[in-house]
């Protein structure tokens, strides 16, 4: 995260920049550079690290690369676009299952994991072990052996949604 110091000296900059009167037409055209990336940075470091956080793979990634590690095979609900394998450092690809496919599949590999998605306001059935927003949904990780019991995840594909252009 970004401290509130790097987030609120640009902004005072630009701010400062704005407040003062140009001598002249040359030296206020010299002064619209720095304060335009001065509000640039502001916006980025405000902004940015807000958005930034929806967007980030990198703990999920890294649960499913200790998971692999340990040479326990990990599911995807759905589609699949590979948004965990060069953030983690994965050695194999997730092996794509459908939402019917899941109880079977942890029958199978009951030492497993499985990712998929619910909306943000939307209870998963069984509890995961690993949850985080991720592009206006929840991504979540459950161990195989938590859904044995049949549950259903509630999850779905990201790609389920309409894509945004």
């Amino acid at each position: 995260m970004v401290s509130k110091a790097c987030q609120l000296g640009p902004s005072i900059f630009a701010a400062a920049l704005l407040l003062v009167r140009p001598r002249s037409v040359a030296s206020g055209a010299a002064m619209l550079g720095p304060a335009t990336v001065g509000v640039v940075v502001a916006l980025q470091a405000g902004f940015g690290s807000a958005v930034a956080y929806a967007y980030d793979v990198g703990p999920v990634a890294r649960h499913l690369a200790a998971i692999q590690a340990q040479g326990q095979p990990i599911a995807h609900i759905g589609k699949y676009h590979g948004q965990f394998q060069f953030p983690g450092r994965l050695r194999q690809p997730l092996e794509v299952i459908p939402e019917e496919g899941v109880a079977g599949w942890v029958v199978r590999h009951p030492g497993g994991a499985v990712v998929g998605y619910t909306e943000p306001d939307e209870a998963p059935a069984a509890p995961p072990r690993l949850s985080q927003r991720y592009r206006g949904q929840t991504v979540h990780v459950w161990a195989a052996k938590d859904l044995l019991g049949g549950a259903r995840t509630g999850g779905h594909s990201p790609s389920d949604e309409p894509e945004r252009q």
